[in-house]
């Protein structure tokens, strides 16, 4: 991605859930421009990776509704190229059917 930002978050890790669209897109866009090193979270596989190649970043499969995938996401950036986390951005949707009562 090519940087038009202040490059004020220069090496820092920003972790964004809900990153293959809406708000995760946008703030993953906003924070790579800023220089961040961006971890693309999503359930969507081929939206998380495309917004992940597009900033630069790493993207990790997971459902932030599931506490064993959010423990998971975070085990393995640590364990892999990762280091510490300067910034996460969780955001979760769940559509839920809703009765009239």
């Amino acid at each position: 991605m090519a940087s038009t930002g202040t490059q004020r978050l220069q090496d820092r890790v920003a972790v964004i859930t809900g990153a293959g669209s809406g708000i995760g897109l946008a703030s993953a866009r906003r924070l790579a421009a800023e220089g961040a090193v961006v971890v693309a979270v999503d359930i969507d596989e081929a939206a998380g990776k495309a917004v992940a190649e597009e900033t630069g970043g790493t993207f990790i499969t997971a459902d932030v509704a599931s506490e064993d995938d959010v423990q998971r996401l975070f085990e393995t950036w640590s364990n892999g190229t990762g280091g510490s986390i300067s910034r996460s951005t969780m955001r979760a949707s769940r559509r839920r059917k809703m009765t009239p009562s």
